[in-house]
């Protein structure tokens, strides 16, 4: 009976050692976006955690973030969104290289989500490598930013091609009294050239 007794209460310690060994978290308060075409999308509201995992041996933190997708586009990723997460004061507590980052599947489904429907919701994990620094983010984080986020810019020839659209237009109105019908051709075939340049821009916000 002792023995049992004995054995039940290591079982027990032994799980709460299990209990408290287990992985760290931290609640963190979104503070904004911080970054270029910050219109595009925003984060949906809910409580956020930043949780430590052991990887292969190797110490990594991981914040699962749901994005609100606020300006749909079809413009292709230049900077992915990084995470710098912040003191109870707001400031940073480690520089641009110390970031959290999407992760190589996430990059993917990003893209797909900045081309879908206005509105729609998608969660995203972020993570990095700490090294020493992960206790210091664990216990001095407060909220975090998304920053370090750009679209490509448009090639030159593209802006050149939208101008001409936008002088061929020009010119058919202008030449309507002679030949009404040709003209009409070609300014329909320069307005649809045009239109499609034009949201190509309006993707690119900073550009204009």
């Amino acid at each position: 009976m002792k023995n049992n007794v004995l054995s039940l209460a290591v079982i027990m310690v032994l799980s709460l050692l299990a209990c408290s060994c287990g992985s760290s978290t931290n609640k963190l308060q979104f503070d904004g976006v911080s970054c270029e075409n910050s219109d595009l999308f925003s984060v949906a509201k809910g409580g956020y955690e930043l949780k430590e995992k052991i990887v292969d041996g190797d110490t990594l933190l991981m914040l699962k973030v749901k994005l609100k997708l606020e300006k749909p586009t079809k413009a292709e990723v230049d900077d992915y969104p990084e995470i710098a997460l912040k003191d109870k004061d707001g400031m940073e507590l480690f520089r641009s290289w110390d970031q959290l980052e999407l992760t190589d599947a996430d990059e993917d489904k990003f893209d797909q989500f900045i081309a879908g429907k206005l509105g729609k919701e998608a969660e995203f994990v972020f993570i990095n490598e700490f090294d020493e620094n992960h206790q210091k983010a664990l216990s001095e984080s407060s909220k975090f930013t998304i920053v370090e986020f750009a679209l490509e810019e448009l090639e030159e020839d593209e802006l050149v091609g939208a101008m001409n659209s936008l002088y061929n237009t020009a010119k058919a109105l202008d030449t309507m009294d002679d030949d009404a019908e040709e003209a009409l051709k070609t300014a329909g075939k320069a307005i649809e050239t045009t239109g499609k340049m034009l949201k190509a821009l309006e993707d690119m916000d900073g550009m204009w």
